[in-house]
């Protein structure tokens, strides 16, 4: 429910708010910033302008509907308003409320219902046979529906940056894959920067991930996990790692080798620049990985992705 207050009751609140984030900076010693972001998509003012032109386009959110504040369904209104040209899909269980499901529907979004997967993963890889089950389902309708590239995303995540898909298309074409007579991608990955991605093996995000459709199915379409092994540290660093022996990447299980994948095969975003809200961990928390002091892993952002990507490049530069 949607309530309307006065104009001078708000203010008045905000007057009170900004009161309370001046008390905490003089108690913490720390200077305080806000960013505030439309709950609905009423709240959107698209503009024709700065739609880009782009190849055929889906985002794929994946998992359960998150009904909190209409939180998926008005995701979804807010990306027909920034992105016209895209096809939204929505890929989540067929246990799903059928009422709520038409609700999006409404909205011109594809549902895609699957059947939650029987096979149970190791308690430390979490909920990766969900996350593979629904995420391939919405893929793999992409592909039917003739779309060239997709954005893997989930159903508790938005993106409001209108300018998206132009930045993550221009990346792409900016960065081509460092393809051999082995190895062929269509385009290399673009993945969501993560606050420990650098020190961990073959680590990408999987919350937020970009590229052909054909690269996006290879490295969806793979086998639910059945038992644990000691090689891999994430979900992330086993999904990853699946998908490079799937092009035919031999893995040597270092950094050094994991670092060379990102360079070679990836190209890293900042949330900053797909103006991303996560409505779960530290949600009040625009950004989550201050660098004002010294942090135990090594974060993988665009800074430090391009600097991986240079060393790389100065490497296989020949010396005059």
């Amino acid at each position: 429910m949607k309530f309307l207050l006065p104009l001078r009751v708000l203010r008045k609140k905000e007057k009170i708010f900004l009161f309370f984030l001046n008390w905490v900076e003089k108690t913490k010693g720390k200077f305080m910033t806000l960013h505030a972001r439309p709950m609905y998509a009423s709240g959107i003012e698209s503009n024709s302008k700065i739609i880009g032109s782009y190849p055929k386009t889906a985002i794929v959110m994946q998992g359960p509907i998150l009904k909190a504040n209409d939180f998926t369904l008005e995701t979804v209104r807010i990306y027909k308003k920034l992105h016209p040209k895209v096809l939204i899909i929505v890929s989540t269980w067929n246990d799903e409320d059928p009422a709520y499901l038409d609700k999006i529907r409404q909205e011109n979004a594809e549902i895609v219902l699957s059947e939650k997967p029987r096979v149970t993963a190791p308690a430390r890889f979490f909920n990766i046979n969900f996350q593979i089950a629904s995420t391939i389902a919405g893929i793999k309708r992409a592909e039917a529906l003739g779309t060239e590239y997709v954005l893997k995303t989930r159903n508790d995540q938005r993106m409001y940056s209108p300018g998206l898909f132009e930045y993550l298309h221009n990346l792409l074409e900016y960065f081509p894959p460092e393809n051999s007579q082995r190895i062929f991608m269509k385009k290399r990955l673009a993945a969501l920067g993560a606050r420990s991605g650098g020190s961990k093996l073959y680590y990408l995000s999987d919350e937020l991930l970009f590229g052909n459709i054909e690269d996006m199915v290879r490295y969806w379409q793979i086998n639910l996990v059945k038992k644990d092994t000691e090689n891999f540290s994430s979900v992330e660093g086993y999904l990853f790692s699946t998908f490079l022996k799937n092009i035919g990447r031999d893995i040597l299980w270092t950094i050094e080798d994991s670092h060379e994948a990102y360079a070679k095969y990836c190209v890293i975003i900042d949330p900053l620049y797909a103006d991303l809200y996560f409505h779960k961990y530290e949600r009040h928390m625009e950004y989550r990985t201050p660098r004002y002091k010294h942090i135990r892993h090594q974060p993988l952002f665009f800074l430090d992705w391009l600097k991986i990507y240079n060393n790389y490049k100065n490497r296989q530069t020949p010396v005059a």
